[in-house]
């Protein structure tokens, strides 16, 4: 029969006609592709039947898994001699469905690995189930009209489309899809011409607002599962048949014969989550349901897994993101997991947990596809391919979860924040070590979902800036005294300075923190105090200014007192009523004469440009910084700006500011290195002491030690989860970063237009 007349065949026609065309294997589809005959009557005569095909040959949103090599070809090959991975995924999957209803065991796991091929009892077992939701041939019209539709929220034009209808748009793909058939059902040809019945069974499975495959994979959270309690049993079923075949033709663009996804594994956990769900009509919570899933899936792996114990938990999503093959994969995955830094472990155990049930959570959608892609892009560039897929995934989770952390500071109630990975995804396959040095931000759309960019991290190109032989040519004069301007852990790296200086034959009689009247950051116990307080100092010389002993004690974060014993410490305490001027003048009577101050900035966030407030031009140095800096730029005796490990919150122009400001870069030798990171080490300044911490000297350090890239840095737990203020424990360290860049205040402040 001719393609030009199916479109006037009824439902039993059309379902006939395509049981004829297919049911013989040596001219059915299969063979077509197998043989390379240019024979396309039974892709024609589906698109005439389901015109929506055609759709998907449009510019879409394609998933990120579906490009591939073709391998004999592929179904939008044959028709359209172009490749559309959206059509050849619908197509396989279609066809797919076609040979478990025809019994083509044979043919289904062609492209298969026979280790992990889908066995004959499993296929029998599809074969019953689809025979018991497509019992006729309306049923099964209806269902191929529900594959040649559910990807049309990917099509951007068919997006544009409904949102000129309905004047919104929801991110979601499904979502789409349900706006534009409740406004405008005739969009859809093959829906508007099925049943009542069959299009209310499309529309509640697509309504139900849950994508099994992602709960098969642990991508989505317990409250994706909340859409399906008001589901009947026919539903449910036909839109779990839909998902099964769906996940069929996942890599119909480069396998078009048989189905390369649908294996042993991964139909074994289809029916574990099939299984899990069952229990919903039996009044089970979600949050019930979801850890039935998990424990379905680990426990025959792991006899001791208890997804109540939140470790167990995010193991358990992390194994099924990670489409584990066993119990040597799972041991992979876990010991990835616990040997993150530990700081960085519990954001990601943390935000694997959360549920959207009472609390906000984050579904990382393509998750799968960007640790599948990430093994793939890594095969030829590392001897464990797996376990540096895994332990890049994590961090790659773990950054998209401190940045939804912190915006959720300011949301209330419950809800999903869904995070679009596909750019990261696809970026995982074609260059991964992009992964390792860009970082990843997330663009927010609304409180539900956010798109996770790659932004290449800006360098600062050292070969622009002078070179220092010798830390004493940075710093003219004798006598010196280093000041932490920032507060934090400013002190410590003034310090590091000041030894150093005094190696090299300078004398460095003291160094000066200057601190906020309250508190800005949490201390040890992660609580911020009201006001700054000292007890057990040396004397308070003038209002404000106080000499630190190794025995003074302070609220907040004070680290004053660590090196006390080594080198005389003043800390000076900002406030509006008092003359900074004055303060500073206390300290030089009480050491004498000074050369040159040294104002040391730590990450380099002194290095942000003046913007004014009307204006969201750029971004302000932080007001400490600054204010420290043009009050020191007041005084009488010289001052030089040193910004140790910059790169860590410097500005994405940090290299024309300090180009502008006539900067020179000092990198310790192997000497200092050794001095420095030994003296971090006796003041247990290393991460290994919550008390301790400060994000720039851990950097630094990382840097000196040679690590580059965006890393994790182990900053204490109770900081990086705290509610209110959580820190983000990754840091982009380049080059740059184990050194300091130094240069005169005036220019400082004229570069980032302070003068």
């Amino acid at each position: 029969m001719p393609p030009e007349e199916v479109k006037t065949l009824s439902s039993q026609e059309r379902c006939s006609f395509i049981l004829e065309i297919l049911s013989n294997p040596h001219t059915a589809m299969a063979e077509v592709f197998k043989s390379g005959v240019k024979n396309n009557t039974v892709l024609q005569a589906l698109i005439k039947l389901y015109p929506e095909l055609r759709w998907l040959t449009y510019k879409t949103d394609a998933s990120p898994e579906a490009e591939g090599v073709v391998r004999n070809g592929s179904p939008s090959l044959q028709v359209f001699g172009a490749k559309y991975d959206e059509f050849d995924r619908s197509i396989v999957g279609i066809t797919t469905m076609q040979q478990v209803l025809l019994g083509d065991y044979e043919g289904f796991i062609t492209p298969q690995n026979p280790k992990i091929a889908l066995s004959r009892a499993s296929f029998e077992d599809m074969r019953k189930f689809l025979q018991v939701v497509v019992p006729n041939d309306e049923a099964m019209d209806a269902m191929l009209a529900f594959m040649s539709i559910h990807d049309l929220g990917k099509v951007k034009s068919f997006v544009r489309l409904v949102k000129g209808i309905t004047l919104q748009i929801d991110a979601d793909h499904d979502k789409v899809l349900v706006q534009g058939l409740h406004e405008e059902p005739i969009i859809a040809p093959s829906f508007i011409r099925l049943s009542d019945h069959y299009r209310k069974l499309i529309l509640d499975g697509l309504a139900a607002d849950f994508n099994m495959g992602q709960f098969v994979q642990g991508e989505n959270v317990a409250a994706s599962v909340k859409g399906l309690i008001k589901l009947n049993g026919e539903a449910m079923n036909f839109y779990l048949a839909h998902v099964l075949y769906d996940i069929a033709g996942a890599a119909g663009g480069a396998f078009p014969v048989g189905s390369k996804i649908m294996t042993e594994p991964v139909y074994a956990g289809f029916k574990d989550g099939v299984k899990a769900l069952q229990v919903l009509p039996d009044g089970q919570s979600p949050e019930n349901v979801y850890k039935q899933n998990l424990n379905s899936r680990l426990q025959p792996f792991l006899p001791k897994f208890d997804p109540n114990k939140s470790e167990d938990y995010a193991l358990g999503r992390l194994a099924l993101m990670s489409r584990f093959t066993g119990a040597e994969d799972l041991k992979i995955i876990a010991g990835t997991l616990s040997g993150l830094p530990e700081s960085t472990e519990k954001l990601l155990v943390e935000g694997l947990n959360a549920t959207g049930i009472g609390n906000w959570a984050v579904l990382p959608y393509y998750a799968p596809a960007l640790i599948e892609n990430l093994k793939i892009g890594l095969a030829d560039k590392t001897d464990h391919p797996r376990q540096k897929s895994i332990l890049l995934a994590m961090r790659i989770l773990a950054q998209v979860y401190a940045q939804a952390k912190r915006a959720f500071i300011n949301y209330h109630g419950e809800g999903v924040l869904t995070v679009d990975l596909n750019q990261m995804a696809t970026l995982a396959k074609k260059n991964p070590a992009a992964l390792e040095t860009g970082k990843i931000v997330l663009k927010f759309e609304g409180k539900e979902k956010a798109i996770a960019q790659f932004e290449n991290t800006t360098s600062i190109d050292l070969t622009e800036f002078p070179k220092i032989n010798h830390i004493g040519e940075a710093i003219p004069g004798k006598r010196i005294l280093p000041i932490g301007v920032g507060g934090g852990s400013d002190i410590m790296q003034a310090v590091q300075l000041g030894l150093m200086a005094r190696r090299s034959g300078k004398e460095v009689p003291a160094v000066i923190s200057f601190r906020t009247a309250k508190p800005e950051s949490q201390g040890g116990d992660g609580k911020t105090a009201p006001e700054r307080k000292l007890e057990n100092h040396g004397g308070e010389i003038y209002p404000g200014v106080f000499r630190v002993l190794s025995t003074t004690t302070g609220t907040g974060r004070f680290l004053e007192n660590i090196p006390a014993d080594e080198i005389k410490v003043y800390q000076i305490t900002l406030d509006s009523t008092r003359s900074v001027q004055d303060q500073m003048n206390a300290v030089l009577k009480d050491v004498g004469s000074i050369d040159t101050l040294v104002a040391v900035d730590t990450g380099g966030d002194s290095l942000y440009p003046i913007t004014h407030e009307s204006t969201n031009e750029g971004r302000a140095t932080p007001d400490q910084d600054l204010f420290v800096l043009k009050e020191l730029a007041l005084g009488k005796t010289p001052v030089i700006s040193a910004v140790i490990a910059p790169g860590i919150d410097s500005p994405e122009n940090a290299s024309q500011i300090l180009k502008a400001a006539n900067a020179r870069f000092y990198k310790p030798d192997k000497s200092e290195q050794s001095e420095i990171e030994g003296k971090y080490n006796s003041w247990d300044f290393t991460g290994e002491n919550p008390a301790r911490f400060g994000k720039t000297a851990f950097a630094w350090q990382k840097a000196l030690s040679g690590y580059r890239g965006v890393i994790p840095i182990n900053l204490p737990v109770q900081i990086v989860l705290d509610p209110k203020n959580p820190w983000d424990p990754f840091v982009n360290l380049q080059d740059a970063t184990a050194g300091i860049m130094f240069m005169n205040l005036h220019d400082h402040l004229k570069a980032i237009g302070a003068r």
